[in-house]
Protein backbone atom coordinates (compact mmCIF):
# COMPACT_ATOMS: atom_id res chain seq x y z
CA UNK A 1 0.00 0.00 0.00
CA UNK A 2 1.18 3.84 -0.79
CA UNK A 3 2.16 5.44 2.43
CA UNK A 4 1.28 8.90 2.90
CA UNK A 5 3.62 11.84 3.89
CA UNK A 6 1.72 14.65 4.73
CA UNK A 7 1.83 16.43 8.39
CA UNK A 8 -2.20 15.73 8.21
CA UNK A 9 -4.31 13.82 6.98
CA UNK A 10 -8.23 14.39 7.76
CA UNK A 11 -10.05 10.48 8.22
CA UNK A 12 -13.05 9.73 9.44
CA UNK A 13 -14.80 7.09 11.95
CA UNK A 14 -15.69 4.10 13.09
CA UNK A 15 -12.79 1.58 12.99
CA UNK A 16 -11.30 1.33 9.86
CA UNK A 17 -12.33 4.86 9.25
CA UNK A 18 -10.63 6.34 11.74
CA UNK A 19 -9.07 9.85 12.44
CA UNK A 20 -5.05 10.15 11.38
CA UNK A 21 -3.14 13.04 12.68
CA UNK A 22 -0.12 11.91 10.72
CA UNK A 23 3.45 12.72 11.33
CA UNK A 24 5.35 10.47 9.46
CA UNK A 25 4.60 8.19 6.84
CA UNK A 26 1.95 6.03 7.17
CA UNK A 27 0.19 3.85 5.63
CA UNK A 28 -3.98 3.69 5.51
CA UNK A 29 -5.44 1.18 7.07
CA UNK A 30 -7.25 -2.24 6.07
CA UNK A 31 -10.90 -2.09 6.04
CA UNK A 32 -12.04 -3.72 9.24
CA UNK A 33 -15.50 -5.12 10.47
CA UNK A 34 -17.56 -1.73 10.51
CA UNK A 35 -17.83 0.04 13.98
CA UNK A 36 -19.02 3.09 15.42
CA UNK A 37 -15.70 4.17 17.89
CA UNK A 38 -17.67 5.55 20.80
CA UNK A 39 -19.50 8.13 17.80
CA UNK A 40 -23.56 7.50 18.27
CA UNK A 41 -24.44 10.48 15.64
CA UNK A 42 -23.35 7.89 12.85
CA UNK A 43 -25.75 4.97 12.14
CA UNK A 44 -24.84 1.35 11.78
CA UNK A 45 -23.66 0.76 8.71
CA UNK A 46 -26.02 -2.24 6.56
CA UNK A 47 -23.00 -4.37 5.59
CA UNK A 48 -23.66 -5.90 1.76
CA UNK A 49 -23.74 -9.96 1.97
CA UNK A 50 -23.87 -10.22 -1.89
CA UNK A 51 -23.03 -8.73 -4.86
CA UNK A 52 -24.99 -6.20 -6.44
CA UNK A 53 -23.18 -5.76 -9.74
CA UNK A 54 -21.19 -2.24 -10.29
CA UNK A 55 -22.01 0.39 -8.11
CA UNK A 56 -21.32 4.38 -8.49
CA UNK A 57 -20.14 5.70 -5.30
CA UNK A 58 -20.61 9.60 -3.84
CA UNK A 59 -17.88 11.68 -2.80
CA UNK A 60 -17.85 15.15 -2.13
CA UNK A 61 -14.63 17.24 -2.86
CA UNK A 62 -14.44 20.39 -0.47
CA UNK A 63 -16.41 22.16 1.92
CA UNK A 64 -17.37 25.58 2.95
CA UNK A 65 -19.56 27.44 5.17
CA UNK A 66 -22.69 29.32 4.21
CA UNK A 67 -20.93 32.66 3.48
CA UNK A 68 -18.06 31.11 2.21
CA UNK A 69 -15.77 32.49 4.72
CA UNK A 70 -14.49 29.37 5.68
CA UNK A 71 -13.74 26.50 3.22
CA UNK A 72 -12.19 23.07 4.05
CA UNK A 73 -9.71 21.24 2.55
CA UNK A 74 -11.18 18.00 2.01
CA UNK A 75 -12.33 14.89 0.24
CA UNK A 76 -15.19 13.37 2.38
CA UNK A 77 -15.38 10.57 2.76
CA UNK A 78 -11.72 10.50 2.90
CA UNK A 79 -11.46 6.85 2.54
CA UNK A 80 -14.03 4.63 0.44
CA UNK A 81 -13.82 1.16 -0.11
CA UNK A 82 -15.37 -0.32 -3.28
CA UNK A 83 -15.06 -3.59 -5.93
CA UNK A 84 -13.41 -3.64 -9.17
CA UNK A 85 -16.10 -1.92 -12.31
CA UNK A 86 -17.41 0.22 -9.32
CA UNK A 87 -17.49 4.30 -10.35
CA UNK A 88 -16.88 7.37 -7.70
CA UNK A 89 -18.35 10.21 -8.44
CA UNK A 90 -16.55 13.33 -7.19
CA UNK A 91 -19.17 16.72 -6.81
CA UNK A 92 -17.04 19.80 -5.37
CA UNK A 93 -19.19 21.55 -3.19
CA UNK A 94 -17.06 24.93 -2.26
CA UNK A 95 -15.89 27.90 -4.26
CA UNK A 96 -12.33 27.08 -3.21
CA UNK A 97 -11.14 25.21 -6.25
CA UNK A 98 -9.84 21.49 -6.04
CA UNK A 99 -8.39 18.91 -8.06
CA UNK A 100 -8.77 15.08 -8.05
CA UNK A 101 -6.09 13.72 -9.28
CA UNK A 102 -3.70 10.27 -9.09
CA UNK A 103 -0.13 10.66 -9.64
CA UNK A 104 1.59 8.02 -11.26
CA UNK A 105 3.67 5.81 -8.78
CA UNK A 106 7.29 7.27 -8.22
CA UNK A 107 6.00 11.11 -9.51
CA UNK A 108 6.32 13.65 -7.40
CA UNK A 109 3.28 16.22 -6.61
CA UNK A 110 4.60 19.76 -9.12
CA UNK A 111 3.78 23.40 -7.88
CA UNK A 112 0.27 24.07 -8.93
CA UNK A 113 -0.37 26.17 -11.77
CA UNK A 114 -3.26 27.20 -13.29
CA UNK A 115 -1.62 27.84 -16.21
CA UNK A 116 -0.46 24.25 -16.97
CA UNK A 117 -3.34 22.65 -19.13
CA UNK A 118 -2.11 18.92 -17.34
CA UNK A 119 -3.06 20.87 -14.42
CA UNK A 120 -6.23 22.88 -15.12
CA UNK A 121 -7.57 20.02 -17.53
CA UNK A 122 -8.77 16.83 -17.29
CA UNK A 123 -6.39 13.51 -18.72
CA UNK A 124 -6.32 10.21 -18.37
CA UNK A 125 -9.57 9.07 -19.65
CA UNK A 126 -12.23 7.49 -17.01
CA UNK A 127 -11.25 4.24 -16.86
CA UNK A 128 -8.48 3.16 -13.61
CA UNK A 129 -5.82 0.59 -14.26
CA UNK A 130 -2.88 1.77 -12.59
CA UNK A 131 -0.81 1.58 -15.48
CA UNK A 132 0.96 4.84 -15.03
CA UNK A 133 -1.30 6.74 -16.34
CA UNK A 134 -2.00 10.21 -15.11
CA UNK A 135 -5.86 10.59 -13.86
CA UNK A 136 -6.89 14.75 -13.27
CA UNK A 137 -10.23 16.54 -13.38
CA UNK A 138 -9.08 19.30 -14.31
CA UNK A 139 -9.87 22.51 -11.95
CA UNK A 140 -13.51 22.18 -10.19
CA UNK A 141 -15.56 24.81 -8.75
CA UNK A 142 -18.51 25.27 -7.55
CA UNK A 143 -21.07 26.80 -10.25
CA UNK A 144 -18.47 26.52 -12.74
CA UNK A 145 -19.67 23.92 -16.01
CA UNK A 146 -16.72 21.93 -14.26
CA UNK A 147 -18.36 20.36 -11.01
CA UNK A 148 -18.08 16.58 -11.15
CA UNK A 149 -15.48 13.99 -12.17
CA UNK A 150 -16.13 9.81 -12.37
CA UNK A 151 -13.63 7.55 -13.03
CA UNK A 152 -14.28 3.52 -13.11
CA UNK A 153 -11.80 1.05 -11.63
CA UNK A 154 -10.82 -1.70 -13.45
CA UNK A 155 -8.06 -3.04 -11.33
CA UNK A 156 -7.98 -3.64 -7.64
CA UNK A 157 -5.38 -2.06 -5.24
CA UNK A 158 -5.30 0.58 -2.61
CA UNK A 159 -4.98 4.42 -4.25
CA UNK A 160 -3.79 7.59 -2.84
CA UNK A 161 -5.46 10.98 -4.57
CA UNK A 162 -4.84 14.51 -4.25
CA UNK A 163 -5.54 17.54 -4.90
CA UNK A 164 -3.12 19.92 -6.87
CA UNK A 165 -4.44 22.86 -5.32
CA UNK A 166 -3.57 22.25 -1.84
CA UNK A 167 -0.79 19.58 -1.18
CA UNK A 168 -2.33 18.68 2.41
CA UNK A 169 -5.37 17.24 0.34
CA UNK A 170 -5.24 13.47 0.57
CA UNK A 171 -7.70 10.74 0.08
CA UNK A 172 -7.89 7.00 -0.50
CA UNK A 173 -9.77 4.36 -2.41
CA UNK A 174 -9.66 0.80 -1.67
CA UNK A 175 -10.61 -1.36 -4.32
CA UNK A 176 -11.31 -5.10 -3.73
CA UNK A 177 -11.92 -8.09 -6.54
CA UNK A 178 -15.17 -7.80 -7.87
CA UNK A 179 -17.78 -9.62 -5.75
CA UNK A 180 -16.65 -8.73 -2.45
CA UNK A 181 -19.02 -7.88 -0.03
CA UNK A 182 -19.07 -4.21 0.65
CA UNK A 183 -18.02 -3.15 4.28
CA UNK A 184 -20.24 0.34 4.18
CA UNK A 185 -23.15 1.50 2.29
CA UNK A 186 -23.48 4.87 0.50
CA UNK A 187 -25.69 6.07 3.61
CA UNK A 188 -22.93 5.53 6.05
CA UNK A 189 -20.17 7.52 3.78
CA UNK A 190 -22.61 9.92 3.59
CA UNK A 191 -23.05 10.66 6.95
CA UNK A 192 -19.15 10.19 7.83
CA UNK A 193 -18.45 12.63 4.99
CA UNK A 194 -21.04 15.33 6.72
CA UNK A 195 -19.13 14.56 9.66
CA UNK A 196 -15.85 15.60 8.58
CA UNK A 197 -16.70 18.58 6.80
CA UNK A 198 -18.90 20.00 9.56
CA UNK A 199 -15.78 19.23 12.10
CA UNK A 200 -13.29 21.20 9.46
CA UNK A 201 -15.84 24.08 9.45
CA UNK A 202 -16.08 23.86 13.20
CA UNK A 203 -12.45 24.24 13.41
CA UNK A 204 -12.33 27.43 10.48
CA UNK A 205 -14.50 29.09 12.42
CA UNK A 206 -12.67 29.17 15.42
CA UNK A 207 -9.87 30.50 13.56
CA UNK A 208 -12.03 33.80 13.13
CA UNK A 209 -10.76 34.62 16.93
CA UNK A 210 -7.01 34.07 16.44
CA UNK A 211 -7.63 36.47 13.09
CA UNK A 212 -8.84 39.45 15.11
CA UNK A 213 -6.56 38.81 17.89
CA UNK A 214 -3.39 39.08 15.79
CA UNK A 215 -4.93 42.16 14.13
CA UNK A 216 -5.81 43.99 17.70
CA UNK A 217 -2.69 42.77 20.30
CA UNK A 218 0.35 44.24 18.65
CA UNK A 219 -0.80 48.20 18.84
CA UNK A 220 2.88 48.93 18.85
CA UNK A 221 3.08 47.40 15.52
CA UNK A 222 0.94 50.01 13.77
CA UNK A 223 -2.50 49.09 12.00
CA UNK A 224 -2.34 45.39 11.00
CA UNK A 225 -5.18 43.40 8.93
CA UNK A 226 -5.01 40.02 8.93
CA UNK A 227 -5.06 38.96 5.61
CA UNK A 228 -6.50 35.14 5.21
CA UNK A 229 -5.29 32.57 8.09
CA UNK A 230 -5.33 28.73 7.88
CA UNK A 231 -3.61 26.02 8.62
CA UNK A 232 -4.01 23.62 5.06
CA UNK A 233 -6.83 21.78 6.42
CA UNK A 234 -9.36 25.28 6.62
CA UNK A 235 -8.82 28.64 5.12
CA UNK A 236 -10.44 31.65 5.77
CA UNK A 237 -11.15 33.67 2.79
CA UNK A 238 -11.52 37.09 4.85
CA UNK A 239 -9.52 40.45 5.90
CA UNK A 240 -9.81 40.85 9.96
CA UNK A 241 -11.07 42.89 10.36
CA UNK A 242 -12.46 44.30 7.07
CA UNK A 243 -12.74 48.22 8.00
CA UNK A 244 -10.36 50.24 9.48
CA UNK A 245 -10.05 54.00 9.91
CA UNK A 246 -6.60 55.29 9.76
CA UNK A 247 -5.30 58.96 9.57
CA UNK A 248 -3.45 60.49 6.32
CA UNK A 249 0.03 59.17 6.36
CA UNK A 250 -0.55 56.14 8.20
CA UNK A 251 0.65 52.68 6.80
CA UNK A 252 -1.24 49.74 7.17
CA UNK A 253 0.13 46.08 7.14
CA UNK A 254 -1.77 43.91 5.60
CA UNK A 255 -0.22 40.00 7.01
CA UNK A 256 -1.39 36.64 5.24
CA UNK A 257 -1.22 33.67 8.00
CA UNK A 258 -2.49 31.12 6.07
CA UNK A 259 0.37 28.22 5.92
CA UNK A 260 -0.73 27.40 2.20
CA UNK A 261 -3.31 29.78 0.38
CA UNK A 262 -2.31 32.55 -1.12
CA UNK A 263 -3.94 36.20 -1.26
CA UNK A 264 -3.83 39.38 -2.68
CA UNK A 265 -4.43 42.89 -1.52
CA UNK A 266 -5.78 44.58 -4.53
CA UNK A 267 -7.14 48.22 -4.61
CA UNK A 268 -9.25 50.05 -7.44
CA UNK A 269 -9.80 48.43 -11.27
CA UNK A 270 -8.02 44.11 -10.94
CA UNK A 271 -5.13 44.11 -12.79
CA UNK A 272 -5.30 41.26 -15.44
CA UNK A 273 -3.14 39.41 -13.79
CA UNK A 274 -3.15 39.35 -10.13
CA UNK A 275 0.08 37.70 -9.52
CA UNK A 276 1.87 40.63 -10.66
CA UNK A 277 2.77 43.51 -8.19
CA UNK A 278 1.12 47.37 -9.60
CA UNK A 279 1.68 50.47 -8.31
CA UNK A 280 3.64 51.94 -5.02
CA UNK A 281 2.35 50.92 -1.90
CA UNK A 282 4.84 53.44 -0.16
CA UNK A 283 2.45 56.34 -1.13
CA UNK A 284 -1.08 55.36 -2.35
CA UNK A 285 -3.51 58.44 -2.99
CA UNK A 286 -6.35 56.26 -4.57
CA UNK A 287 -5.26 56.92 -8.57
CA UNK A 288 -5.50 53.76 -10.30
CA UNK A 289 -4.70 50.00 -8.97
CA UNK A 290 -2.21 49.30 -6.61
CA UNK A 291 -1.80 45.48 -6.24
CA UNK A 292 0.40 43.57 -3.85
CA UNK A 293 0.99 40.04 -6.13
CA UNK A 294 -0.05 36.89 -3.98
CA UNK A 295 1.27 37.03 -0.41
CA UNK A 296 1.56 33.83 1.29
CA UNK A 297 4.31 31.34 1.70
CA UNK A 298 5.59 29.97 -1.02
CA UNK A 299 9.11 30.89 -2.22
CA UNK A 300 7.51 32.74 -5.57
CA UNK A 301 4.91 34.51 -3.85
CA UNK A 302 5.74 38.06 -2.83
CA UNK A 303 6.47 37.41 1.30
CA UNK A 304 3.74 37.25 3.72
CA UNK A 305 2.92 40.88 4.14
CA UNK A 306 1.88 43.80 2.11
CA UNK A 307 2.51 47.49 4.27
CA UNK A 308 0.17 50.57 2.13
CA UNK A 309 0.62 54.22 3.42
CA UNK A 310 -2.06 56.30 2.66
CA UNK A 311 -1.10 59.98 1.55
CA UNK A 312 -4.63 61.09 0.75
CA UNK A 313 -8.26 61.15 3.00
CA UNK A 314 -10.86 59.51 1.47
CA UNK A 315 -12.55 55.96 1.15
CA UNK A 316 -10.52 52.73 -0.38
CA UNK A 317 -12.39 49.62 -0.67
CA UNK A 318 -9.92 46.55 -2.24
CA UNK A 319 -10.20 43.08 -2.45
CA UNK A 320 -8.63 39.66 -2.81
CA UNK A 321 -8.33 39.27 -6.40
CA UNK A 322 -8.06 35.95 -5.45
CA UNK A 323 -11.14 35.19 -3.31
CA UNK A 324 -13.32 38.02 -3.78
CA UNK A 325 -16.38 36.15 -5.07
CA UNK A 326 -16.28 34.50 -1.81
CA UNK A 327 -16.80 37.89 0.23
CA UNK A 328 -12.86 38.06 0.59
CA UNK A 329 -13.04 42.44 0.28
CA UNK A 330 -12.44 45.45 3.00
CA UNK A 331 -12.36 48.94 3.44
CA UNK A 332 -9.84 51.03 4.62
CA UNK A 333 -11.03 55.02 5.73
CA UNK A 334 -8.53 57.21 5.40
CA UNK A 335 -9.32 60.57 8.01
CA UNK A 336 -7.87 63.88 7.34
CA UNK A 337 -5.14 64.92 9.78
CA UNK A 338 -7.10 68.61 10.27
CA UNK A 339 -10.68 66.43 11.55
Amino acid sequence: MEAISRRRFIGTVGAGIATLALTGATTLPAAAAPAQGGLTSLPSPKLSTAFAGPTTWNVVVGAESNDMAVQGMGFFPSQIWINVGDTIKWTIQSKEIHTVTFMPKGQAQPPFNQNDPNQAQRRGGDHFNNTGTYFNSGILTKGSPNTTYSLTFDISGDFTYICLVHTMMKAAVHVRPSGTPYPYDQHFYDMAAKLQADELIRHGQALIQQARLFASRNPSRGNLVTAGIGDGSVALMRFYDDRLVIREGDTVTFNNLDVETPHTVTFGPEPANSLSPVGNPKAYDGSGTLNSGFIGTDPHWFGTTFAVTFTKAGTYPYICALHDEMGMTGTIVVQSKKT
